[in-house]
């Protein structure tokens, strides 16, 4: 039986699995959390999340978006990060960047406050964002855009 010995802080699991010609692989999984503190600085978290076996949703399953997809998969190419959280302000604004940056990539969004859609002359049109503080960065929220900068693998 296969034992991983773990010295990290992190978790860790062993998933078994079978490739394309049916042979048993085994892939390991290391899973770590950390703690932003500021704009800078990053440390390892003292609640390491645990190694999610199937997605977790933001609400129901189906209707909501994935707050977390399964780590355990037969094989990972990459490494996974993952940004949960909030865009906050300090004091009330229409909109916001927020940025994360690991290692060369860097991304960022436009965090906009809520907005209706109205008729208008003819015409559908967007109103005003209202200022917030504090908005959930979640794809219910998402609109437009595509990211072509790094491109899944078709393998």
């Amino acid at each position: 039986m296969l034992e991983i010995k773990n010295r990290t802080p992190f978790v860790a699991a062993i998933v078994p699995g079978l490739d394309k010609e049916g042979r048993d692989t085994v892939t390991v999984v290391v899973k770590g959390t950390f703690d932003l503190g500021g704009r800078t600085s990053l440390a390892v978290s003292s609640i390491q999340v645990p190694i999610v076996h199937a997605e977790t949703f933001h609400g129901e399953p189906g209707v909501s978006s994935i707050r977390y997809e399964a780590d355990a998969c037969p094989a990972k190419k990459g490494t996974d990060v993952v940004l949960v959280g909030h865009a906050c302000s300090i004091r009330p604004v229409a909109s916001l960047d927020v940025s994360l940056a690991v290692g060369p990539v860097r991304k960022i969004v436009r965090v906009t406050g809520d907005r209706v859609w109205f008729r208008s002359l003819a015409r559908i049109a967007a109103s005003d964002a209202v200022a917030f503080t504090r908005m959930p960065l979640i794809y219910e929220r998402a609109f437009g855009g595509a990211d072509h900068a790094f491109p899944d693998d078709a393998e």
